[in-house]
Order: structure tokens, then sequence, then C-alpha cells
């Protein structure tokens, strides 16, 4: 029975790491997975709303703003439209980019990039001027 467990135990001790980079790399993917969601909608906003639409970032959060205003609001020319996305939460950080216009037509007005790491583990979202997302 010692024997068994020491075997179990020293299986254990071998597949941890392989278990780990496995676990970064799917959290890596879901971070990258949603910010591209969150630039799809931003295109789909610009769209509807035949505004400007902008992809904001500030450090690991992301939302969408659109402009002009309908109403004015102070001195705010921006709409805050949707909820907020925070990739922190998959424990990524983000570097890159920190507002990418895509105009009425859905096109990205400046190409830019997202860099996504996580535990020495990197991934990117490259968007064109056309709006299209490239690896």
């Amino acid at each position: 029975m010692l024997i068994v467990v020491s075997m179990i135990g020293l299986m254990a001790l071998v597949a941890w790491p392989k278990v780990a980079v496995v676990f970064n790399q799917s959290q890596l993917r879901s971070a990258r997975l949603a910010v591209l969601n969150k630039f799809n909608q931003a295109r789909m906003i610009a769209r509807q709303s035949s505004r400007h639409a902008y992809l904001v970032r500030v450090d690991t959060l992301f939302w969408i703003e659109r402009s002009p205003r309908l109403v004015p609001h102070g001195s705010d020319a921006f709409d805050t439209v949707g909820t907020y996305l925070n990739v922190g939460q998959y424990g990524v950080t983000v570097t890159g980019i920190n507002r990418l216009t895509i105009d009425p037509r859905g096109l990205a007005r400046s190409a830019g990039t997202f860099t996504l790491t996580r535990q020495g583990l990197t991934d990117s979202v490259a968007i064109s001027g056309m709006g299209n997302v490239i690896r």
C-alpha cells in the first residue's frame, strides 16, 4: 500500500508543472477572447449608433465609449457604453495601446496591439487599420 501511495505521489509531482502550464494557457486564452469580444462589441456599437466608438484600456480594465454625446453632460464628450471588462481577474497583465478608435463603418481608424502576459506566457490581439484582428 505504501508503494502505491508513493508511486501516486511521484506521478503527481511530475505532472503538476504541466497542469500549471495548461491552466495558465487557458487563463491567457480566456482573457484574449474577452478582449476580442469587447473589440467586436465596440465595432457593433459604432455601426449601430452611426457614431465613433472607442475601445479604452487603463491597466487591465477595458470599456467602450462613443462620441459625440447625444445629451450634453458637463464638459464630457463621451458616452460610456456597456459594462467594464477587467482581464485582471484572469491574472493577466496588459500592455499596448490605450485607446482604439472605430469609425461608424466599423473600421478601426488606427492599428494597434494589446499584449497579454501571464506567468511568462504571452499572447496578443493585433488590430489592423481595416478593423481585422490579427493574432
